[in-house]
């Protein structure tokens, strides 16, 4: 991440620690941090991503979670995730898992898997995220989720900052699909 427009990379990363004040974390890189659970048992990645406007710029944060699997197998030809989308114009109305056309068997088996599980439906429904995707490597798999809150907005002219925080119903339904998520993985 480049830094400059009065953003310190980190920074926002540290904002989210209060939000998440049940995990630990670990910083891993400038605007990249692990957190855990005090138990040990559940961890995630945080990461910064900057986004330059006109006169302003957004810190959003990228949340990643790693889950290892036996049961979906990964083709190298995987390439494309797959991507969640709310569906309804005005009113939440369910959750859309596309795939690509092209994808293997594994990964729509992990697609079907996905859009079955209640749980994990239940969890993502309320979740604020603008970006959510769920991808096949090697030996494990991938969920990330960007969420509309857990940002900063940096103005240049005029100068402000602005965080937008992970309210507590939103923090407990993203740490809620990431259990979901692993237990989809898991199962």
């Amino acid at each position: 991440m480049r830094q400059g427009c009065g953003h310190r990379p980190g920074s926002l990363i540290e904002r989210i620690a209060l939000d998440l004040r049940e995990f630990e974390f670990a910083v891993i890189a400038p605007a990249r941090a692990e957190f855990r659970s005090r138990s040990g048992e559940f961890r995630f990645v945080v990461q910064e991503l900057l986004e330059s406007h006109f006169m302003m710029h957004i810190v959003s944060a990228e949340f990643i979670v790693h889950c290892p699997s036996q049961t979906f197998g990964c083709d190298p030809s995987d390439a494309d995730p797959i991507i969640v989308r709310h569906q309804g114009s005005l009113r939440r109305k369910g959750l859309e898992f596309r795939l690509s056309p092209a994808a293997s068997d594994a990964a729509r088996g992990l697609c079907d898997a996905l859009s079955k599980s209640t749980e994990l439906t239940a969890a993502l429904m309320p979740l604020d995220f603008t970006h959510c995707q769920f991808k096949l490597e090697p030996g494990n798999v991938e969920m990330r989720v960007r969420h509309f809150g857990a940002c900063e907005v940096v103005g240049r002219l005029p100068k402000f900052h602005r965080y937008v925080r992970l309210g507590a119903e939103q923090r407990d339904s993203l740490v809620g699909s990431f259990g979901a998520f692993r237990e989809i993985i898991r199962s």
